[in-house]
C-alpha cells in the first residue's frame, strides 16, 4: 500500500512537471529578436518601446529587441484602452 502511494506521487508529480514545463515554453514570451524563428500564430512578444503613434483607430508601438532588431505593432485603439486605459499623448 505505500509502495502505491510514493508510486503515485511519482507519477502525479512527473506529469505536473512535464504540463508545466510545456506550459512554460509554449506561452512564453519571444523577445523581437526571436520573432523570426517563431511560426506563423500568435505569440507574445516583448521588447523595449521605442516609439509610439497614435492615429484615428489604431496605436501602432515600435519595439526594439535585444540585438536591435524593431517590429511595429498596430493595436485597435478600442482594444487597447479596454486593456490597458487611454493612452498618454506622444510627446
Amino acid at each position: 500500500m505505500r509502495l502505491r502511494v510514493v508510486a503515485l506521487a511519482i507519477l502525479l508529480f512527473t506529469v505536473v512537471f512535464i504540463a508545466a514545463y510545456m506550459a512554460s515554453t509554449s506561452a512564453g514570451y519571444l523577445d523581437v529578436s526571436e520573432l523570426k524563428k517563431a511560426r506563423e500564430g500568435t505569440v507574445n512578444v516583448i521588447g523595449t518601446i521605442k516609439s509610439y503613434e497614435i492615429k484615428e483607430e489604431t496605436i501602432e508601438i515600435t519595439l526594439e529587441g535585444k540585438d536591435g532588431s524593431k517590429v511595429t505593432l498596430k493595436i485597435d485603439i478600442t482594444l487597447f484602452t479596454a486593456a490597458h486605459g487611454k493612452p498618454q499623448a506622444n510627446g
